[in-house]
């Protein structure tokens, strides 16, 4: 049977996703790869699981985006492999190949309550193999973003550099059909370095998204006669239950979220805690002073 999201009810209230939570944890830590669960929260039920590189036409612009970033504010990437710079990325609000999860499900659960309060929202869970974010895997689809080798050849010589074993231990067709393979897995769950206080705050994660084949050629040109050529496009859509080996998705009722938030405000899990810097703190203050009326 074909892989699908599995619709695993509704919330209503914290209690309800605790339960939830209890009954299908996932951890277990290990040297390459772990197994883990991981939420996310999307303000509307009808959205999809996609990267903000991946909307809107912008996949074509990816590595303009990234290029051009770190051209301007070179002193902030420095020193920095290819995955942290998305990461900083990412945080900063450059569209790139990330989908935010978390470990915490009120984490999730406040992104699915704090916006299109009109529109019912949803609560993903994620049972997934989980990555470190020194993995090979990880790093060569980092890479791809910054320089998109089109040329398998030269994509083959660039990972012999960085894997020398795979040059020893396989032949080059499965070397290729391995790069291949890995640049176009649906998604990667990623447990990255906490880097900043928000990501700790929020316990986060990644999704790293791989994508879809557009074309393979072989050349016919003289210097690189039988070189293939492969390229990409974003990840087709139909491939968004294959993402990770269990998904399931919770809905949210729209007249439920403010309760919701007010139960995990009890909790300490508001935009204070969130999102640490000062502007968020400021933003805040506003709002709860705003909406307390017993200074009046």
């Amino acid at each position: 049977m074909p892989r699908t999201i599995e619709e695993a009810g509704c919330i209503s209230c914290i209690s309800d996703v605790l339960a939830f939570a209890n009954d299908n944890a996932r951890l277990m830590l290990h040297n390459n790869t772990n197994d883990m669960s991981w939420y996310r929260g999307q303000g509307n039920y009808e959205w999809h699981l996609a990267p903000a590189v991946f909307r809107n036409n912008r996949f074509r612009n990816e590595t303009i985006y990234v290029k051009e970033l770190e051209r301007l504010k070179p002193e902030e990437f420095a020193g920095q492999k290819s995955f942290e710079k998305l990461v900083k990325m990412q945080h900063y609000g450059l569209p790139t190949r990330l989908l935010d999860i978390t470990s915490n499900p009120l984490v999730a659960l406040f992104f699915a309550c704090s916006s299109n309060k009109t529109t019912d929202g949803s609560l993903y869970y994620f049972a997934s193999p989980t990555f470190w974010d020194d993995n090979w895997a990880i790093n060569l689809i980092a890479d791809y973003v910054f320089n998109p080798i089109s040329c398998l050849q030269d994509l083959l010589e660039r990972e012999d550099k960085r894997l020398p074993n795979l040059k020893i231990e396989l032949v080059p067709n499965e070397r290729e059909q391995l790069l291949i393979h890995t640049l176009t897995v649906p998604a990667h769950a990623v447990i990255p370095n906490s880097t900043n206080q928000r990501l700790r705050q929020q316990q986060g994660g990644f999704l790293i998204f791989g994508m879809s084949i557009e074309d393979i050629t072989t050349s016919q040109n003289i210097g690189t006669y039988g070189d293939k050529y492969i390229s990409f496009r974003e990840l087709d859509a139909e491939k968004e239950p294959l993402i990770c080996p269990v998904i399931k998705k919770l809905r949210i009722p729209a007249d439920r979220k403010d309760y919701i938030l007010e139960e995990l405000r009890l909790l300490g899990i508001d935009e204070a805690f969130l999102f640490p810097e000062l502007e968020h703190q400021a933003n805040y203050v506003v709002e709860r002073v705003s909406s307390d009326k017993s200074h009046y």
